[in-house]
């Protein structure tokens, strides 16, 4: 399952190492693995390596069986090729995914929207050939079971899966005893407690001289900087914004939402994204969202934060 969608970098300065605690043996560790086409990393004090790499895998390995659209026999690819209209019962799993997805396309007017597959697929940047049929709207939830009303429609859930699985990693970590951690999840990241150095642990937004202090928090970033490419003056991104059909276009570089959940953080940051900076900005206020925009400023950049987020902001400079 290849989630790689998001530009978020965890660098050396922002990794503080974290203290010992219960549950953990003491001593600072780094490990990591493979994760839908991309990567996973933790920093905790001294782990089994073992017992911890066997346990994300299998997180890894049960959102992929649910949700990957790379898999034939992923139970999200059932539901893509089936013809029918009638009710298809869903996992617990798919289900809790699905009503935040459809929760998010309701609060986003409908710029969230896990049909686009197609699209996405059409411009090179997943497995979803053919044409798109129908939209959000065209799909029902009711508690494990969905249906469309359209046949051929198909989901993808690229834009918050991976936010979901690293909320079942944190807790994993949680039940293994980890009370200070920070783990990431192919440049999506969720932190638990403070850093060695007794603060925030802080991560950066790649690309940029933004950031993060973060404590008990997820925080996801969706841009154009980590996956694009251009044909002569015209760049072209993976995120689509569906009311033109198309990658999102304008002056926003990225979008990072810090939120108390991997799940809403990966679904946020795809939909503000997606709706453009001025709509952006005044969606993330009227939800409340911590959200920092990273902007195009003639040949440099430059930062926009809500007011939610302004007490995640910390200067580069200050990172130890």
């Amino acid at each position: 399952m290849t989630l790689t969608r998001r530009s978020l970098l965890l660098g050396a300065a922002a990794t503080g190492i974290c203290t010992p605690l219960a549950g953990f043996a003491a001593g600072p560790r780094a490990i990591g693995g493979h994760a839908f086409g991309s990567y996973w990393r933790m920093v905790a004090p001294d782990v089994d390596v073992a017992v911890v790499t066997q346990a994300i895998d299998a997180v890894i390995t049960r959102t992929n069986d649910a949700m990957s659209p790379y898999l034939a026999a992923s139970e999200l690819t059932l539901f893509n090729q089936t013809e029918s209209v009638d009710w298809v019962p869903l996992s617990a799993d798919l289900a809790i995914v699905m009503h935040e997805a459809l929760a998010t396309a309701e609060a986003s007017n409908g710029v969230f929207d896990p049909t686009v597959g197609p699209i996405v697929g059409r411009y090179g940047f997943g497995p979803m050939r053919g044409t798109r049929i129908g939209g959000v709207g065209d799909l029902e939830l009711r508690r494990r079971a969905l249906r469309k009303a359209k046949p051929g429609l198909s989901i993808d859930l690229c834009g918050i899966a991976k936010g979901w699985a690293l909320d079942r990693i944190a807790e994993v970590l949680d039940t293994l005893g980890a009370q200070s951690y920070l783990v990431e999840l192919g440049g999506e990241a969720y932190v638990r407690g403070r850093s060695r150095w007794d603060r925030d642990w802080r991560v950066a937004v790649d690309g940029t001289n933004v950031a993060l202090g973060l404590r008990d928090q997820a925080v996801a970033t969706s841009g154009i900087l980590s996956q694009g490419y251009r044909i002569g003056a015209q760049r072209y991104g993976h995120i689509i914004d569906p009311r033109i059909e198309a990658p999102a276009t304008g002056d926003l570089l990225s979008v990072s939402v810090i939120a108390p959940t991997g799940i809403q953080a990966d679904a946020w940051a795809t939909a503000l994204f997606a709706q453009g900076t001025d709509a952006a900005i005044v969606t993330a206020e009227a939800q409340e969202l911590a959200a920092v925009l990273i902007l195009k400023d003639g040949s440099g950049t430059k930062a926009v934060a809500t007011d939610r987020a302004r007490p995640n902001l910390v200067n580069w400079r200050d990172h130890g």
